[in-house]
């Protein structure tokens, strides 16, 4: 550390974006000063709502020192394969789940080989964790199952607490009152005044206030609209009791004629939401309509989760993205100076992740846009795939080349032509491969453990 290195930090908004971001920064640069501060009325940001996360949660949660295993006991977590995507659009369930699918099978890339084979068993009966979300099971420790990958269910409040009270025992510090406002000097803040009239100041701002604090209101506000593409921004939530004392190892979500219905199992309730289309400027508070800022780093304050973009809330994208642009943060954090390059590299690079994610979304929403013109980049994928089965993964890509095939099979498309790699093991061999391994599947999923309540 030298004179021109930040030491100190303020983080807005006291949500779960809040917390993640205090806690990671409190606990991967601990010569850092770290507060957080409350904004009045701030609205639920998507992670403050939809609680699933992808496998990198661990990753986050072992990186800041946080005990997963004392997360899932109090916090009312429980473990998540992946995602189970029915209606319209897909003629039949589809999975999408953090494994293999047909590891070691031919060749090439399962999603190469299976179109020379589709009599074998469906693409879904190759993967995993289909398998065993299909039963409410966990993987065992049988060989088959070590590709497959676990995120979390999580209570948000829970959640919410967990963090407090972790982020607390590592030192951040809360501010005494709400913020009032940013008091901009130049491109940069200068300090937060805070409702009690005092003021506090940091060499860096991290705005996790889900768009309710406008730091910078007469500049750096440009955003990208992404409605087009991704219609569906009102959101309703309901609970309802939960009774049986096994849990669903996956969560489910249905593509209806007008958006989404999503259900999610935790130990004590089943969560259900609705998300459907509105028009875009709402100003309900449960409406995310999707799109970014062009500038989510601006001077000495950086945008992180809603104030930096909404995609959409499904497929466990909010806490997702979340994490990874903590993680980028720390990775790119400058010093004081804040060298334009170094703003302009980061702005650059997790733009390109947060567009990839999108591409994604918009992937889930093919069915409700057939006559629209896609990304660049989405567009290039889809015809990849479709005229050989390859997925073309670029840098920043958020989701495996097993998630992309699952979903683009899921959603009707097949390849035309064969891989060379597909086709160059003796094809009876391989059909032998891929029977041995659904009975290897089959017997492991019937040994392993159902999901149950912990009590």
């Amino acid at each position: 550390m030298n004179e021109r290195s930040i030491r100190t930090v303020a983080v807005i908004g006291d949500g779960i974006a809040g917390w993640l971001a205090v806690c990671a920064l409190a606990t991967r640069l601990p010569h850092c000063s770290v507060a957080i501060i409350r904004v009045e009325n701030m609205r639920e940001g998507m992670a403050d709502l939809f609680g699933a996360t992808t496998p990198a949660a661990s990753e986050f949660h072992s990186d800041i020192g946080l005990d997963e295993q004392l997360l899932l006991r109090r916090a009312g977590a429980v473990a998540r394969l992946g995602t189970r995507f029915s209606g319209a659009g897909f003629p039949e369930p589809t999975l999408l789940g953090y494994d293999r699918v047909g590891a070691g099978i031919g060749s090439g890339h399962f999603a190469s080989v299976w179109p020379e084979f589709p009599d074998v068993g469906s693409y879904a009966s190759f993967s995993p964790a289909a398998q065993l979300a299909a039963n409410r099971k966990l993987p065992s420790q049988d060989p088959i199952f070590s590709t497959v990958g676990a995120g979390l269910q999580l209570d948000p409040l829970g959640y919410r607490a967990f963090l407090a009270a972790f982020g607390q025992h590592c030192g951040v510090r809360i501010a005494k009152a709400p913020m009032q406002k940013a008091n901009i000097e130049g491109q940069r803040i200068a300090s937060i005044s805070l409702s009690d009239g005092t003021e506090l100041r940091a060499d860096l701002y991290i705005n996790a206030a889900n768009g309710a604090a406008k730091l910078f209101p007469e500049w750096g506000a440009e955003r990208e609209d992404w409605t087009h593409w991704l219609p569906f921004s009102q959101v309703s939530i309901e609970e309802a009791p939960q009774h049986s004392d096994t849990i669903a190892t996956c969560d489910n979500c249905e593509a209806t004629a007008d958006g989404w219905r999503t259900e999610t199992e935790l130990p004590r309730v089943i969560r259900r939401a609705r998300i459907w289309a509105g028009d875009g400027h709402s100003s309900a508070p449960l409406s995310f309509p999707a799109g970014r800022v062009i500038q989510p780093w601006i001077g000495n304050a950086v945008s992180i989760g809603d104030a930096h973009g909404m995609i959409s809330p499904i497929a466990a994208l909010p806490l997702h993205i979340l994490y990874t642009q903590i993680d980028r943060i720390i990775a790119s954090l400058p010093d004081r100076e804040y060298a334009r390059c170094e703003i302009d590299y980061y702005n650059h690079e997790a733009n390109a992740e947060l567009d990839r994610l999108r591409d994604f979304a918009i992937a889930l929403h093919l069915p409700w846009l057939e006559r629209q013109e896609l990304p660049t980049e989405l567009t290039e994928l889809i015809s990849l795939f479709r005229e050989r089965g390859r997925i073309l993964l670029r840098d920043g890509e958020g989701f495996s080349r097993d998630i992309w095939s699952t979903l683009l099979f899921g959603l009707g498309f097949s390849p035309r032509r064969s891989d060379m790699l597909a086709v160059a093991a003796p094809p009876e061999h391989v059909r032998q491969e891929m029977r041995h391994f659904l009975a290897q599947l089959e017997a492991a999923t019937q040994r392993a453990p159902v999901q149950k309540v912990q009590k």
